[in-house]
């Protein structure tokens, strides 16, 4: 069914435009996402659903079309410039593509699928019908106006098949050979001193230029697609952007601007159900393989996974045994600190893991990590030594005072460690993760080192656990951990790969850890209640209200959007697998909407492990010059939408600066994903 059957007519605009309509002597209409719509989310998505049906009818040949198609066009297009026209045609544009697919010879095939595509695709906009049909019975005449290559008579049969009937005229920019983007086309088709309404969604194309030829404009954008570049142009794309744009058409539907938890939920629903629902599907085919046992959900990262888990209905029909383990970086790595240190000296791997932080650290921030109260003997010392523990770790010569430090009394810090590896211990046996057998665990992932310090405890133990570790993504540190780790596979993006050659997962990585996260804050320690041990969550007032506000709404849409999945019979179109996840996560993330980028923007993330500290994921406001743009660039926690950002507010001058920065800093993006700063 199409999301536009449940649309509710917005009559406040149907009764402007006809009382507009009634001042003038024609309306004019756009087409695309005006009276017609795709169904796929950006319009050059219809691209890769042809290349889908190529494949199928010709093979491995067609392979690479949606890529070439676009491509063909843009090339086209700066020939016909070259020859002073504004517009080309389809056949103008497929001249073009076996330069970029010359193993692919069916182009007339291809064509023809093209349009056979495009009747699939296009729908009526209930508005417009409306109109349309109220414009005919008050002997109104309207005429349809659009930038396009395919021909009058194409469209014709397309609108008509729609419900459209009486129009006056159908005018393209193909066959004009002038276009509304210049505004030529209005001096090529109109009677002197017409006076003329138009209505259309492109703000340049419908609104401003028209009106600067005399024409009376009315904005219409209810209908309005994204033009995503993000994203590789390939088949990969087809499960987000159905899903997507089906899901902006229903939200359209009611006339009801949604509130921030239901963007939120939206989103969930749409990339979120993607990203999580085929990582469950990889995951699932992955502990078939492994033969797992037991399978343990990591705090944080893994709550929704498991959430998602259960929802699927995976918690039953799969044998391996869930948990959901309370564990962090820092209860594994001090207890690693702890089995490699001796009361003379402390690891190395321990004293940098203490001082690390994404900002200035203080001596009373180290102390207490360590969980160290003021009155503790460490402490006292410290003070002896340092006199103000606020003194931070910027200084050279402090950092230095305090290795030293802590160094000298390294009976003192590893027996203040000693209870928590303890404990630690004691709450892994209770969940079965030192018992025998085949086990995993799951986390985001990145580096590898939480399962290197678990495996490090298992062996210290002399467990006869085997331990493996799925997740999200690895990242290239995560090759020095395997020897120590374990075998450890990731379904989005890999450690023999360089980041730059994953651009999609490079710039998801704190997005994704902030719509993971959970319920509770990170795990400190452990304690003995009610007869059993119990982790100790972190308490942080700004980390409970970021998941209230944004994350448990996003959950909240994933989990739902997981549900569909599992009672829907239609999965064709739906399909979830890893390469279709990294497409939307580039869709996405790369080349957000203005809806989404504003709601993205308002996470904030920490860097450190500890919590701590959080800082916006975007640098809002446009610096000043390009020096200063590549500084707060490197600051940007999310550099894509730190760019979308400033190019939105730009004037000329830092837009130039600001493309030049893209080139520069995101070289190994894709040409297409670069075009979005030109």
């Amino acid at each position: 069914m199409s999301p536009l059957s449940n649309w509710i007519k917005d009559e406040a605009f149907i009764c402007e435009a006809l009382a507009e309509a009634r001042k003038h002597d024609c309306v004019s209409l756009d087409i695309f996402d005006t009276a017609l719509t795709r169904l796929v989310d950006s319009p050059a998505d219809a691209f890769a659903e042809i290349e889908k049906r190529l494949v199928v009818k010709f093979g491995s040949a067609a392979n690479g079309f949606a890529t070439a198609r676009e491509e063909a066009e843009r090339e086209s297009r700066e020939h016909a410039r070259s020859l002073n026209y504004e517009e080309v045609t389809l056949n103008e544009i497929y001249k073009f593509v076996p330069r970029y697919l010359p193993k692919f010879s069916q182009l007339v095939d291809a064509i023809a699928l093209e349009m056979e595509t495009e009747r699939d695709l296009l729908f009526a906009v209930p508005d417009i019908l409306e109109l349309t049909g109220r414009l005919k019975a008050s002997n109104i005449p309207y005429m349809f106006v659009s930038d396009m290559y395919h021909s009058a008579a194409f469209l014709a049969e397309i609108l008509g098949n729609a419900g459209f009937s009486g129009w006056t005229a159908i005018h393209v920019s193909s066959e004009v050979k002038a276009s509304k983007a210049s505004g030529r086309i209005w001096q090529a088709i109109l009677p002197l001193g017409m006076r003329i309404v138009h209505i259309g969604d492109d703000e340049k194309s419908d609104v401003e230029m028209p009106k600067s030829f005399g024409l009376t404009t009315m904005a219409y954008t209810r209908a309005s697609s994204s033009r995503r570049a993000g994203s590789k142009l390939t088949p990969d794309i087809l499960p987000f952007s159905y899903r997507q744009r089906s899901l902006e058409l229903s939200a359209r539907s009611n006339l009801k601007p949604l509130t921030d938890v239901e963007q939120w939920q939206l989103m969930g629903r749409g990339v979120g159900t993607i990203v999580v629902g085929s990582f469950i599907e990889w995951l699932r085919d992955r502990l078939e393989a492994h033969e797992i046992d037991r399978l343990y959900f990591c705090a944080r990262d893994g709550w929704l996974i498991k959430a998602a888990w259960e929802a699927a209905g995976f918690s039953t029909s799969v044998r391996t045994k869930i948990h959901y383990l309370g564990v962090s970086r820092r209860t594994l790595h001090f207890a690693c600190g702890y089995i490699d240190s001796s009361p003379g000296r402390l690891s190395e791997p321990l004293i940098k893991f203490l001082s690390s932080s994404d900002r200035d650290l203080s001596i009373w921030s180290v102390l207490q990590r360590l969980g160290c109260a003021e009155d503790s003997m460490l402490c006292v010392k410290a003070k002896i030594i340092f006199g103000d523990l606020q003194q931070t770790l910027k200084m050279p010569e402090i950092y230095r005072m305090l290795l030293i430090f802590l160094q000298s009394n390294s009976a003192l810090v590893r027996g203040r460690l000693s209870k928590d590896y303890s404990n630690l211990l004691q709450y892994l046996r209770q969940e079965k993760l030192l018992s025998p057998g085949r086990v995993a665990i799951v986390d985001l992932g990145w580096h590898g080192t939480m399962q290197k310090s678990l495996k490090k405890i298992l062996d210290h133990c002399n467990s006869e656990s085997e331990l493996t570790g799925f997740y999200y993504g690895l990242w290239p540190a995560a090759t020095g951990n395997r020897y120590g780790a374990g075998p450890m596979e990731a379904a989005f993006s890999t450690d023999y790969l360089e980041h730059w050659e994953q651009p999609e997962m490079e710039g998801a990585v704190e997005i994704l850890e902030e719509l993971h996260s959970a319920p509770h804050g990170t795990v400190i320690s452990y304690e003995h209640r009610n007869s059993r041990w119990e982790p100790v969550f972190a308490n942080s007032t700004s980390e409970a209200e970021q998941f209230r506000m944004f994350a448990e709404p996003f959950h909240q849409g994933v989990l739902q959007g997981i549900c569909e999945r599992k009672i829907s019979s239609d999965k064709a179109v739906d399909d979830y697998y890893p390469k279709a996840a990294i497409a939307a996560i580039g869709a996405s993330f790369l080349s957000p909407t203005a809806d989404e980028l504003a709601l993205i923007s308002q996470l904030q993330h920490s860097g450190s492990f500890d919590h701590a500290n959080f800082d916006p994921i975007v640098i809002a406001e446009t610096p000043k010059n390009s020096a200063a743009m590549k500084a707060d660039l490197e600051r940007s926690q999310w550099r894509a939408g730190t760019l979308q950002k400033w190019i939105r507010a730009a004037n000329n001058e830092q837009r130039r600066s600001i493309a030049e920065l893209a080139r520069q800093r995101f070289s190994h993006w894709s040409a297409r994903t670069l075009r979005q700063y030109d």
